[in-house]
């Protein structure tokens, strides 16, 4: 699949889009592309069964929605002088390891595991921040006053499973808040989605 650059039908547009994002999700299930709503496709391969699918829809809608991060950009940056959908797709993908994309959700996962291991969740935030670890997941630089998509994902989580208090614990010692990497973490965990599945809900 490329979608040739030519291509400006909004039709024709419509489906090569849709067929891009067809294999995409193919990709990250390990299975054959199939016209199910990417939502039902995820709930169906990660046996999360039918009360996942709309929690699923709406992160989904939450994290398209964002406009222009980088992973946007680099695509958007690549048609604009010319590249094929195809082309500006493979590009835009390549980015999502990267530390500040898709990688963060693999240091809110190390990070949620080695607070909810420790009694004093209170004293293990402070001890990172005393050592300058940081703390991945919190305080976005584009939000400062908070990630409204994380808020509304983190209300989400709240009604599908207990979580441990470590936003808000967060937030009491520093102000700061939790971006939509640590949101979706904490869905995957509240769905119970297999690990490094926050990832692919975040950029699929």
């Amino acid at each position: 699949l490329h979608g040739p650059a030519w291509l400006t039908d909004p039709q024709a547009l419509a489906r090569t889009a849709g067929q891009h994002l067809r294999a995409v999700v193919a990709c990250f299930l390990g299975r054959s592309p199939e016209a199910r709503p990417v939502h039902e496709q995820f709930a169906r391969g990660w046996r999360l069964g039918r009360r996942a699918t709309d929690p699923l829809r709406r992160a989904l809608v939450l994290s398209a929605d964002h406009e222009m991060n980088m992973v946007a950009f680099v695509a958007r940056g690549l048609s604009s002088v010319g590249a094929n959908m195809g082309a500006a797709l493979l590009a835009a993908m390549c980015n999502v390891n990267s530390t500040f994309n898709g990688g963060a959700t693999e240091r809110v996962e190390s990070l949620w595991d080695e607070l909810t291991a420790r009694r004093d969740l209170r004293g293990a935030i402070a001890a990172r921040l005393d050592k300058g670890q940081g703390l991945p997941g919190f305080n976005h630089l584009a939000y400062p006053a908070g990630d409204p998509r994380a808020a509304m994902l983190l209300t989400l989580c709240s009604s599908l499973a207990p979580l441990p208090p470590i936003a808000s614990t967060v937030e009491s010692l520093t102000g700061w808040k939790p971006s939509i990497d640590y949101a979706f973490v904490a869905l995957r965990r509240a769905l119970g989605a297999p690990a490094g599945t926050a990832l692919t809900m975040q950029y699929a």
